[in-house]
């Protein structure tokens, strides 16, 4: 993988559309300060990702958008495409070219591109990641990079070697996914709350729905009645209706009969008007019949309307009940034809998914050969492109061979003028001279140097032990001075609040937590045990108590919880532990005797047990009695349970500072002892190896007096015989040397032979260049044997 072209447009000084073309081999651009080198780097590294305007030498992203100059005007866009060979495959994709391209308009709107489709930074990044390439990776490399990695900033060169190493891929992916694990734990976070949530609306909506099916069941049933008195009132009216219609049938034959009688009556008042004078009696008396018998049919008419109207009224009533089973039928019918309906359209929406269902098949076939086609297409380019690629490999393979085989043959001429000329030198050089005839011994200063040299090794490696002391010494030092101080802060209130602040300042007051101590694994336990009153201040009399009272009350600084000593009194009865449980009493160390009764009674009836089930189940066989729990859950009288997370304050946290002070003093103390002791020894080491160091020194200038002696009368004597062997075997080794290079030079012109006509064959594009180069290559008698030299 490397560039093949940079184009700019707009970037910084390119103004015009540049393109930049790097060639195999090292491409350098060279022209004075000022004229833009620098940009083509900053593009590089602004097409690649970069976001930080400052190593663009850009106060902001808007400044590498060229600004106009003499003559021409400002442009409103900065693009710069990369081009990148990626024939072996580096870049996860599989385009044998890849152009990226970069965008940034003055309005702020930016794009990315690859291949021209346009894609995102992120995109960009995951593509480079892990080969060299990138905003702030190896292969872009500046003046103030250089600096960064000779400095002492380690976390540049860390960051540089992971990215050679290939490594920051990795790290990449870890953060990714522990950002991605951060954010499925927030949303699985979210879930539980939205599941809360939705199974109070599903309770909330249940109840709703069992009221509804209460409500339908109950509208039924209320139906069903309704129904049913209909059907009985229904039953009732037709009995009355059929009762008035009898009676009415009576009426009317009792007036049918009264008419008759009246006829009667008429016809024998038409037969007595004859007699009337004489009868006038008897007619008034007949009259009067007459009269009483018109009342009684009038109130016989009466009751005829009367039953009449009831016989109406029981009509409309079973009118109204057609009427009733009339809306019945129609809704029934309506129902019926909105089901027909309702199956017509389920019908014609089978008849679209079926159709729909073809079209998709149509659509995904066509989709198919598509892809078919483009998947054909793009093999036939990327086959055009890889014969283009390889012949202008076997071009340039073939140059490159030719221009090496010449170099070798000039070399090997040069290496023959070379070699002549230093066969005429030997032959012309002098006799070595004669070596001195004694030697002398350098057994006693050897040995001197070495009793010297082991006297100041062992010098050195007990310093080095003092040295380890020494620094194990400070070490512990700063750690218990640093503790020390941590617990002089926290025993000054280093999280009170104003008004325990305050009485610090001005009284010796301490906290019933920081006042006792007890072991690591009972803290907790023991903080529960005191409740309220761990954070609660202890002062010895009533006079100190008013005094800080008078303090907090002059100051407006809040209120605290005061345990004067004096005014408590030591508890002498002691209850019994139940089994299995341990009075809180005993966990308790304390220096101060005083404490002594306030303990007592504030633990009194306290007991400390393992687990919150054991103080559980004590509880309700001893509800008279407060059982804790190693880890700080309690209960006690009553049955209320307490617990949750531990609070680190005037609590558990507090616990036993006090002591912790007192022993980080001492700590302190003997850290400092021992750095002192430590220091002497480390002094006096220091001085016996500059003692040791000195002795040495001299014994090792005798030893080098005596070594040069002796080397100068061996150097002499083996000078002279190396001087005579190493002419006889240079002479040798010169005329061998001739003859191989004469037999290589040969070889090479051959071969050069070879590589010109091969070159010439590439050049002309024939076919099976590259077959033909090598079997004239391998023909070519000597060229291997040439080229291994």
């Amino acid at each position: 993988m490397y560039l093949s072209r940079l184009d700019l447009h707009g970037f910084k000084s390119f103004a015009q559309k540049t393109s930049v073309a790097f060639s195999p081999g090292v491409t350098a651009i060279v022209g004075p300060n000022g004229c833009g080198k620098s940009n083509v780097i900053d593009a590089v590294r602004w097409v690649l990702g970069e976001q930080r305007a400052r190593l663009l030498r850009s106060d902001a992203m808007s400044g590498v958008i060229f600004n106009g100059a003499a003559g021409k005007r400002p442009l409103g866009m900065a693009e710069v495409s990369l081009t990148v060979e990626n024939t072996r495959g580096v870049l996860p994709t599989e385009y044998t070219e890849v152009t990226v391209t970069r965008r940034l308009y003055r309005n702020g709107d930016s794009d990315y591109l690859l291949n021209g489709t346009v894609c995102r930074l992120r995109d960009v990044l995951d593509l480079f990641i892990d080969t060299g390439m990138g905003a702030g990776a190896y292969s872009v490399i500046e003046l103030s990079m250089v600096e960064d990695i000779l400095s002492e900033n380690a976390a540049d060169r860390r960051r540089l070697f992971e990215e050679a190493a290939g490594v920051t891929k990795y790290k990449r992916r870890r953060e990714q996914t522990v950002k991605r694990l951060a954010a499925t734990q927030s949303d699985l976070t979210r879930l539980d709350d939205i599941v809360d949530e939705v199974e109070k609306q599903v309770r909330t909506l249940e109840r709703q729905a069992g009221k509804a099916r209460t409500h339908a069941r109950l509208t039924e049933r209320l139906r069903r009645l309704e129904l049913a008195l209909a059907a009985h009132d229904v039953a009732r009216l037709q009995a009355e209706r059929d009762a008035l219609t009898v009676t009415s049938r009576e009426a009317a034959d009792a007036a049918e009969a009264a008419g008759a009688r009246l006829a009667t009556a008429e016809a024998g008042l038409e037969a007595d008007r004859t007699a009337l004078v004489a009868s006038e009696t008897a007619l008034s008396e007949r009259s009067a019949a007459l009269a009483a018998h018109t009342d009684r049919v009038r109130g016989l008419d009466a009751e005829r309307r009367v039953e009449a109207e009831r016989v109406a009224s029981a009509t409309r009533a079973l009118d109204r009940l057609a009427s009733d089973a009339a809306d019945a039928d129609a809704r029934r019918a309506a129902l019926a034809a909105d089901a027909a309906a309702t199956a017509e359209r389920l019908a014609a929406a089978d008849a679209e998914v079926a159709t729909a269902t073809e079209a998709l098949a149509e659509a995904e076939a066509v989709r198919t050969r598509t892809v078919q086609t483009e998947t054909a297409l793009r093999s036939a380019l990327d086959a055009a492109r890889t014969a283009a690629s390889t012949a202008m490999r076997a071009a340039q393979e073939a140059r490159t061979a030719r221009d090496r085989t010449r170099d070798r043959r000039a070399f090997a001429e040069a290496e023959t003028a070379r070699l002549r000329a230093s066969r005429a030198d030997l032959d012309a050089a002098p006799a070595p001279p004669e070596p001195p005839a004694t030697l002398p011994d350098l057994a006693a200063a050897q040995s001197a140097l070495d009793a010297a040299t082991a006297a100041r090794d062992a010098a050195r490696d007990a310093e080095a032990r003092v040295r380890d002391a020494e620094q194990a010494a400070r070490s512990a030092h700063d750690a218990a001075r640093a503790e020390a101080a941590l617990l002089d802060a926290l025993v000054g209130g280093g999280d009170d609040d104003e008004a325990t602040g305050m009485l610090r300042a001005v009284l010796p007051v301490v906290t019933v937590a920081e006042a006792v101590a007890c072991d690591d694994s009972d803290r907790r336990a023991l903080a529960a045990a005191l409740g309220e009153f761990a954070g609660a201040l202890v002062v010895g009399t009533s006079a100190e108590a008013e005094a800080a009272l008078a303090t907090l009350r002059d100051a407006d600084a809040g209120r605290v919880t005061l345990l004067v000593l004096d005014r408590v009194a030591a508890r002498t009865e002691r209850s019994t532990p139940p089994p299995g449980a341990t009075p809180a009493l005993s966990i308790v160390r304390t220096s101060d005797l005083r404490l002594g009764p306030l303990l007592s009674t504030l633990l009194a009836d306290t007991f400390v047990v393992d687990t919150l089930d054991e103080a559980r189940d004590l509880a309700r066989r001893f509800p008279a009695a407060r059982f804790v729990a190693r880890d700080g859950s309690w209960t006690g009288p009553g049955g209320a349970v307490h617990g949750g997370a531990d609070r680190e304050g005037a609590g558990a946290g507090r616990v036993g500072l006090r002591e912790k002070q007192t022993a980080a003093a001492d700590g302190l103390a003997r850290a400092l002892a021992d750095l002192d002791d430590a220091l002497g020894r480390s002094a006096e080491a220091r001085a016996a190896v500059a003692l040791a160091e000195s002795d040495r020194t001299r014994a090792e200038a005798a030893r080098e007096a005596a070594r040069v002696a002796d080397a100068a009368a061996r150097t002499a004597q083996a000078r002279r015989e190396a001087e005579v062997a190493a002419r006889a075997g240079e002479r040798a080794r010169i005329d061998a040397r001739l003859a191989e290079v004469a037999a290589q030079t040969a070889a090479l012109t051959r071969a050069l032979d070879v590589r010109n006509a091969a070159a010439e064959l590439v050049a002309r594009g024939g076919p099976g260049i590259r077959g033909l180069v090598g079997d004239a290559i391998r023909v070519t008698p000597g060229y291997e044997a040439a080229i291994a030299a």
